[in-house]
């Protein structure tokens, strides 16, 4: 869609990958306001369609419409913590390369958190490359594989 195009304002792969996604969105009639069974089959398809092309590089993806967060791996590494009742609170943590993480937290709160790297001394784990999964809000946070290659 050229009207998506128009409103790149850079020149990153990034920027044009984002409109893509959006353009395909607009393409099924999805909005912020769509259920995830209007949203999945597309990110699905497109993350599919991406990862067949020839020379299509590598790139994670992560979108979401503040209820649903949707992340993609493709040649990149991708991790995922899960933070739960019980977890020790640390609100400062040292990543391995000295980096100094804060995340304001106590026991009562859940949450996942995705990243590119394992950025604390917590128990992280790896994501399949070519794999797309959902994480949703809640009082206890979901997450579920929509599509990876072992599926």
């Amino acid at each position: 869609d050229r009207e998506r195009l128009r409103a790149v304002q850079g020149h990153t792969d990034s920027e044009r990958l984002f409109a893509a996604i959006l353009t395909r969105l607009d393409v099924a009639g999805v909005d912020a306001r769509s259920s995830d069974g209007e949203v999945v089959p597309v990110l699905t398809e497109f993350f599919r369609e991406l990862r067949s092309l020839k020379d299509a590089g590598t790139f994670n993806g992560l979108l979401s419409n503040g209820r649903t967060l949707y992340a993609h791996r493709f040649g990149r590494s991708l991790y995922v913590l899960r933070r739960g009742h019980g977890d020790s609170i640390m609100p400062v943590r040292v990543a391995s390369d000295g980096t100094r993480v804060e995340t304001p937290w106590s026991g009562r709160r859940k949450a996942i958190l995705i990243a590119s790297e394992a950025l604390t001394d917590e128990p992280w784990f790896e994501i399949e490359d070519g794999t797309l999964l959902r994480a949703a809000l809640g009082n206890e946070p979901t997450l579920d594989w929509l599509d990876s290659p072992s599926s």
